[in-house]
């Protein structure tokens, strides 16, 4: 019986390299790999198998290696020689087109339940060590080894150099990354003094994490102007298949940001809740060097803050938004340099783009008062930037959540859905970089003025027409009048009011607006005019027969303007 059993034995021994792709195909069932290639297997020790040539192919990439092998006995250890690894194609998500709603992004649920297998068969391994080449989305080297609970790690690359430790458990990670500085594109990078992270495996399908790092400093063109700076910051997060929540750690503010998806629909559901807090909190959160104005002020109170946002492109809708601010003893307890309270008396407004240096008041005999500019182009400036202003709190929410939507969809800054609040705010306390610090700053600033009427809307307006830019180095409606019509202000026609209403948006390309020939109005600006004209006689400023009658036809350029035309950029 057991000579029987020891033949049988040297038999299966002898008839293990045929049995062995059966083993290994039981292994990636386990383990999620679609594929796997070898060139050549060795199978001499009882525990140990060598592979050369081998590709594995799996949901998160291909790699092939020279050599990989595996040794069971007396635990389980794993060698991997020049390996390289690319990811799959960016094909996670699902893009449709339909004609009228752009692109759609449905998300897909985080993988946790691939990754935990191979967490715990990381965890499981006694011994590791890989060497080779990561080759997206930057080429980068990567040295990799772990004896028993204990690893650490190296990636370099032309980018910089990443080195640490780590402690892995079967459900928790402890992550631990030396000093460095990371290098992008466009003068980019990151870099800390101290970088950790910890992970938490509570099921297959729940994750949490918390990260944190002392001295981070990093730049970027998209987010800043200016390199931002973090003493201490730190995040809690936790991970599920279709949502996310997030909670600050060892920073200013607390709050907790919860975002959730389906993945039937391309619906996105976002809740961020900040409860009550002092209103400098929420300006020390953001990084050293994120505000330029608002870093300046200290305030006094206290707000608590909501904001649930629902996105789904399917609706006609497309995104809803509802804020809740309640703030609480608003006070500004001081406030250095430019500021919105420097606002309400004269000073001197250096314009962007220009050597010119314009004092926004009444020492400036082109400075028009409130009562001094006439309703016709006070209201059809009105129509064309801001026809709300007078209603509004400083934002029109409409405007406002398509120019989120086309600059999502675009992934860029093409539409700002600027009140006349914002581009003041803009103009006169800010630079015109376009990055996510200074609109956020705008949109801020923006609250602040309105809802604590730091300003009120007569001095907003006055400023606005005093200063916006109205075609090359015209700047207030003053030199506008005299520039285009060769008049002042007060002698305009209403037809004259709506063309410099309706060239506002783009005041350097005036000439687009104009006939070539005659320096006209084109006749195709009738539907323009008759737009305004409806929203004037709703303001009761026309008479409802007055419509028909407003057209371009005689608003012609007696001006400088018509001379100047050949000197713009087409």
């Amino acid at each position: 019986m057991l000579a029987g059993l020891g033949v049988l034995g040297l038999i299966v021994w002898a008839l293990r390299l045929f049995w062995l792709p059966l083993l290994l195909q039981w292994g990636m069932r386990q383990l999620g790999i679609g594929y796997l290639r070898y060139g050549a297997a060795r199978w001499e020790e009882l525990g140990r198998i060598e592979l050369e040539s081998v590709e594995i192919l799996t949901a998160w990439g291909r790699l092939v290696a020279q050599a990989l092998t595996l040794q069971f006995s007396p635990a389980l250890n794993v060698q991997i020689s020049d390996f390289r690894w690319k990811a799959p194609p960016k094909s996670d998500f699902s893009f449709e087109t339909p004609p009228s709603e752009g692109f759609l992004v449905r998300l897909p649920p985080l993988p946790l339940r691939r990754i935990y297998p191979l967490w715990r068969l990381f965890s499981r391994l006694e011994g590791l060590e890989a060497e080779g080449a990561i080759e997206e989305p930057y080429v980068a080297c990567l040295t990799l080894s772990k004896q028993g609970h204990r690893g650490h790690f190296l990636v370099e690359s032309s980018h910089g150099r990443l080195q640490g430790t780590f402690r892995l458990n079967n459900d928790s990670l402890e992550l631990q990354v030396s000093s460095a500085k990371i290098v992008g594109p466009n003068s980019a990078f990151l870099a800390w003094d101290t970088l950790w992270l910890q992970a938490y495996w509570h099921t297959a399908e729940l994750l949490t994490l918390q990260a944190g790092g002392h001295n981070l400093r990093g730049y970027y063109f998209r987010l800043a102007g200016r390199p931002l700076n973090y003493n201490r910051a730190g995040f809690f997060l936790t991970l599920e298949p279709n949502a996310l929540s997030l909670t600050p750690r060892h920073m200013a503010l607390d709050f907790g940001l919860h975002l959730r998806w389906r993945t039937d629909t391309p619906a996105v559901y976002l809740t961020l809740q900040v409860p009550e807090q002092p209103h400098d909190s929420f300006v020390r959160f953001f990084p050293t060097g994120f505000f330029t104005c608002l870093s300046q002020a200290r305030f006094g109170g206290t707000s608590a803050f909501t904001l649930q946002a629902h996105y789904d492109p399917t609706r006609s809708d497309t995104l809803d938004l509802q804020i809740d601010w309640q703030p609480k003893n608003f006070a500004i307890l001081s406030w250095q340099g430019r500021h919105p309270l420097t606002l309400r008396e004269s000073f001197l407004y250096e314009p962007p783009r220009s050597f010119r240096q314009i004092w926004l008041g009444p020492e400036n005999p082109k400075y028009l008062l409130l009562h001094e500019i006439t309703p016709y182009a006070l209201q059809a400036v009105l129509h064309s930037e801001d026809g709300l202003f007078f209603y509004h709190k400083g934002f029109q929410k409409e405007r406002f959540l398509q120019a989120l939507v086309e600059n999502w969809r675009c992934r860029c800054f093409r539409r700002g859905a600027g009140t006349l609040t914002m581009q003041l705010v803009r103009n006169l306390l800010l630079s015109r970089e376009k990055t996510l610090a200074r609109k956020l700053e705008e949109i801020l600033l923006t609250a602040i003025i309105e809802r604590f009427r730091l300003l009120s809307k007569e001095r907003i307006a006055e400023l606005y027409f005093n200063m916006v830019e109205w075609g090359p180095n015209i700047y207030g409606l003053t030199e506008a009048a005299q520039f285009y019509f060769n008049k002042s202000p007060s002698d305009l026609t209403m037809p004259e009011a709506i063309f410099l209403g309706l060239i506002l948006p783009m005041p350097n390309a005036y000439q687009n607006f104009i006939d070539k020939t005659t320096g006209c109005a084109l006749p195709s600006l009738a539907g323009h005019f008759r737009t305004i004209a409806y929203y004037l006689v709703a303001q009761h400023y026309l008479p409802r027969d007055s419509v028909e009658t407003l057209t371009p036809q005689g608003v012609c350029l007696t001006g400088e303007a018509w001379n100047a035309r050949h000197t713009l950029p087409k």
